[in-house]
């Protein structure tokens, strides 16, 4: 009897440890590097050149980037002609990137739900006609051609409508949560599981309202990227506590510039820069490796996190030492023209030597803590002059010279900067 005994004593315990938590299918440990790519809006020429850029597919196509895996932070449709050919390509690169020890995530945004709830503001006639062949049913006089193809496209038993299904709007990669939009403070549940089934309830008739269509839910909130900071900074910090992680990654919210913005001291990256041609084909994406965070463009690469290091920076001052009012410029980032990006990080950089204000640009203004060096436009092009180095933003004008110490006192960085990164 008590060997018996004993065994119905373990089953429970050996039961529960042989169960895989829910959790777990939402969360991915270990991971050496992330690419993450937002808004697609049906332009899949510019999703497969920011994935060539990126060294995840060939020339043909084809999964090259090995054990990397790569977030699609959703908004694959609408806007744009070419949706269900962005559709095939995540689909089969899934099963490639799978096959390489690799993963691809592609996240429900709301323009994805909007289209399997059959709100179809944003179709474009030419994404209509590019369903036609999923339905026999044939459309009615007036009717769009595609429509009813599309609308059996995205059902629960459609082709891309049973796919969509299947995936989540919020992940975790290591320490960072991905999504389309972000976790606002009110977002019900402790476990990313919770989140998800919130989202997928409004894809069941008869469920009370859920996350797909609740302002504050994950793939419609804007709070972290366009509000101030300080109304959100308690609430974020407090979000990315409840579910184990430093950052959030997300799209939604095109830029104004076309480039990656970093917000709540690197807590927040937002990363549609407007990839579509809708949005004027700014081509950008985001690498994650440990602690660096990387931006990728045509030109080049661009350090996000951690911040390069420079010598701590005085307040502006004009020639009478008065504090000039206005931001400062930020040496550690920006555009800077040929080679002189490897000379800005190599000098050793001291008190700057005078300032001139200019009319503020739209996207300029004053951000980060105070003694940064900080130009909100990111343009910032740099000469050498007599005295010293003349940085200049090619947007809000405004301009600063920094000395430079002597050639012999100039500690050179070490191997140059890495490929890729000279502008």
């Amino acid at each position: 009897m008590r060997p018996v005994l004993l065994s119905l004593l373990l089953l429970p315990a050996l039961a529960g440890a042989a169960a895989p938590k829910t959790e777990e299918r939402f969360v991915f440990q270990g991971v050496e590097r992330i690419v993450a790519v937002a808004d697609v809006h049906g332009d899949v020429d510019a999703l497969k050149e920011v994935l060539r850029l990126a060294g995840l597919i060939d020339a043909k196509d084809r999964w090259i980037g090995g054990k990397a895996h790569l977030v699609q932070t959703g908004d694959l449709p609408d806007r744009g002609d070419h949706t269900r050919d962005a559709f095939e390509l995540l689909m089969r690169l899934e099963t490639e990137a799978r096959k390489a020890g690799g993963r691809v995530h592609p996240l429900l945004g709301n323009h994805e739900l909007m289209n399997m709830r059959g709100d179809l503001r944003y179709v474009t006639p030419g994404e209509f006609a590019s369903f036609a062949d999923q339905s026999p049913t044939a459309d009615g006089p007036g009717e769009p051609k595609g429509l009813h193809g599309h609308a059996a496209a995205y059902a629960a038993d459609g082709r891309y409508g049973k796919w969509l299904r299947t995936h989540p709007a919020v992940i975790r990669i290591n320490d960072t949560l991905f999504l389309h939009g972000g976790l606002a403070p009110t977002v019900p549940g402790t476990t990313l599981e919770e989140v998800n089934r919130w989202v997928w309830q409004d894809l069941t008739p008869g469920q009370p309202p859920g996350g797909a269509v609740d302002p504050q839910g994950p793939v419609w909130f804007r709070g972290y990227a366009l509000d101030d900071e300080a109304k959100w900074d308690a609430g974020l910090t407090q979000v990315l506590e409840r579910f184990g992680a430093r950052r959030m990654v997300m799209g939604h919210t095109p830029s104004q510039d076309g480039r990656l913005s970093v917000r709540f001291g690197g807590r927040v990256i937002v990363i549609d820069t407007g990839l579509s041609t809708h949005y004027g084909r700014h081509l950008a994406a985001l690498e994650l490796r440990g602690d660096r965070l990387t931006a990728l463009y045509p030109e080049g690469r661009v350090p996000l996190l951690p911040v390069p290091k420079a010598a701590p920076a005085l307040a502006p001052r004009s020639e009478d030492g008065h504090e000039v009012d206005g931001p400062p410029l930020d040496t550690p980032s920006g555009v800077f023209a040929g080679s002189l990006l490897t000379l800005i990080f190599s000098i050793n950089i001291v008190r700057p030597h005078r300032t001139q204000g200019a009319a503020m640009h739209e996207g300029c203004g004053p951000q980060g803590s105070a003694g940064e060096l900080r130009c909100m436009c990111g343009s910032l092009l740099a000469r050498l002059v007599p005295g010293g180095v003349e940085l200049k933003c090619r947007r809000c004008h405004r301009t600063q010279v920094v000395p430079l110490e002597s050639a012999s006192a100039a500690e050179p960085r070490r191997g140059g900067a890495p490929r890729g990164e000279r502008g």
